[in-house]
């Protein structure tokens, strides 16, 4: 009996041996397997990016691969090496791209396996013409001026993009590119001002749209007949051009129109006009009414 539980005693302490040498065993492979892994995927020069693809527009693309090839320069944590796909910083690529780059709106950078880097931007698109007191410049839906238009005339411009020139009448400050110089709300209001008129046979605007303030919520636009129209920004662009065309037809008269200076709609629900009636002179008043204005509102 006692020899019996000694036998058993013996190969239960030689099964745990076993076992554990098993499971050291397999510790063993697996930190090997592991390390192996980790210096293929951190040290292994397979993973060191050859390849950097840069997709955009206009901008220059060798710039913009010089700027990511400046952020593989180096180490990481003083032991792996910047270059390594895994490690690269691909936040510090696109703020760079965006900061150095005005032209760039939004910058993307994706990796490729093995060893490619790939860069794509997407750029800043010409939503209108904006002109101070220094010159014009083209701006985008944000109201952010982001290029000076040299050599050529600023309507001619925006002719060719088929958008609006925006005339600040108001601003004294010197305009510098990458500032805010107009509300967005005023960009897309003129841009759609345009664009409705245009699509009126009843009344055509000039190209070119006044903004007496940059932080105003109106916009002055002139008219292919030479007066005036003030629009107000907090209110629909349909509902202010079906209200002045209902005025054109209904209030103001053909010839009240040859006269007309201007047709103010920032008034609610109201119509006011001006108009110049320049009157012949006769023998007892020779210029006494000459030039006199004349000013109506119309309810609506």
């Amino acid at each position: 009996m006692k020899k019996s539980l000694e036998i058993r005693t013996k190969k239960n302490k030689s099964r745990k041996q076993i076992n554990y040498f098993k499971k050291l065993l397999f510790w063993l492979l697996f930190l090997a397997f592991g390390g192996a892994v980790g210096w293929t995927l951190l040290f292994s020069p397979a993973l060191k990016v050859k390849k950097i693809t840069v997709k955009t527009k206009t901008i220059d693309k060798i710039k913009i691969e010089t700027v990511a090839k400046e952020e593989l320069i180096g180490s990481r944590w003083k032991f792996f090496s910047a270059d390594n796909l895994l490690l690269i910083k691909r936040c510090n690529i696109k703020r760079r791209i965006q900061d150095e780059f005005l032209l760039a709106k939004q910058a993307s950078v994706k990796m490729k396996f093995p060893d490619q880097l790939m860069i794509s931007v997407l750029e800043r698109q010409f939503v209108a013409v904006w002109c101070g007191k220094e010159g014009c410049w083209w701006i985008d839906e944000t109201g952010t001026i982001f290029r000076k238009i040299e050599n050529q005339l600023p309507i001619t411009a925006a002719q060719q993009e088929n958008t609006v020139v925006l005339r600040n009448t108001g601003q004294t400050e010197t305009a510098r590119v990458g500032e805010k110089v107009i509300d967005s709300s005023l960009v897309s209001f003129s841009r759609q001002l345009f664009l409705e008129a245009e699509n009126r046979s009843s009344m055509k605007l000039k190209r070119e749209l006044q903004i007496p303030s940059s932080i105003a919520n109106e916009v002055w636009a002139i008219t292919d007949r030479g007066w005036r129209i003030y629009f107000s920004v907090d209110e629909p662009i349909e509902k202010e051009l079906a209200i002045l065309e209902k005025a054109l037809e209904k209030n103001i008269s053909p010839a009240e129109q040859q006269q007309l200076e201007y047709i103010d709609l920032r008034l609610k629900g109201k119509v006011v006009y001006k108009t110049k009636q320049v009157i012949e002179p006769t023998e007892e008043e020779p210029t006494k009414r000459k030039g006199e204005e004349d000013n109506e509102e119309v309810q609506n």
